[in-house]
């Protein structure tokens, strides 16, 4: 997962970020974990957050995830990147 990422690691403008989509499937099907941010008014997204120096994307799902959530969870696959500019950086 790292490989994808290393090109922008030494831009300071850019700003990593790692999470994940938890699924649970129930009687009902499968449900999706999202988290209300407040903050931002009323957005809705996936579990994610910053990365801490010397923290691996892996290392920084697992971690924000649980501290989103408080979920334990295994990681199955990697899904996708995305990037989006902002007025201070690239996320």
């Amino acid at each position: 997962m790292n490989i994808l990422v290393l090109d922008v690691i030494q831009h300071s403008d850019v700003i990593l970020a790692s999470g994940g989509i938890i699924e649970k499937q129930t009687d009902d099907g499968i449900k999706i974990a999202v988290i209300h941010r407040e903050r931002y008014g009323t957005k809705w997204c996936l579990p994610k957050g910053k990365v801490k120096d010397n923290e691996t994307l892996i290392d920084a799902a697992y971690r924000e995830i649980k501290e989103e959530t408080g979920c334990d969870v295994s990681l199955v696959r990697f899904v996708a990147t995305d990037a989006y500019k902002t007025d201070k950086a690239i996320k």
